[in-house]
């Protein structure tokens, strides 16, 4: 009879626990996916870092640009065979590292957020386990979630945990 009593509260006690931990409201939460990697400390200096580039790339090819345009001038007035010909091979080289610079720069910015997304992923699932969630889920306004109650918002929590975790690393 004691076995029975006992077995009997052991088995309530176990409906209990798994009736609040499937129940509990906060084990599923969202954040802003762009917020978080916009506001990423990690981004915003990679961002700077990609930004010092173009502009040095720019600088270059507003160089090779202006040296086009005075020769340009030059041959408005004059017909000169020799200075058509090194026009003509600066032109092609204009337009050749203006492609070059364009494929890197679409390349880089690739690099970069494949970077940043992977550090991003990893600190966001130590930040779910840490909290105890079962679900972050991502929303932009346009993705899966659709709505969410701002109670389940947990964005701001996110950013604050994985700038934490990358300036720790420094």
């Amino acid at each position: 009879m004691k076995t029975l009593i006992s077995i009997g509260i052991l088995t309530v006690i176990a409906v209990l626990i798994i009736s609040m931990t499937c129940t509990r409201s906060d084990a599923t939460v969202y954040v802003n996916i762009k917020e978080v990697f916009d506001k990423f400390d990690y981004t915003i200096k990679l961002k700077k870092e990609y930004q010092s580039i173009i502009a040095f790339k720019k600088r270059k090819l507003d160089s090779l640009n202006f040296e086009l345009n005075v020769m340009a001038e030059k041959l408005r007035n004059t017909v000169n065979k020799d200075l058509m010909a090194v026009f003509e091979v600066k032109k092609m080289r204009f337009n050749e590292e203006k492609e070059y610079y364009l494929a890197e720069n679409e390349s880089m910015t690739d690099k970069f957020d494949k970077q940043v997304l992977t550090q991003l992923n990893a600190y966001l699932t130590e930040f779910g386990k840490s909290n105890g969630y079962d679900f972050i889920l991502g929303t932009e306004s346009m993705g899966n979630v659709i709505y969410g109650a701002d109670k389940y918002n947990v964005t701001s929590q996110a950013i604050e945990f994985v700038n934490k975790k990358f300036n720790s690393k420094k």
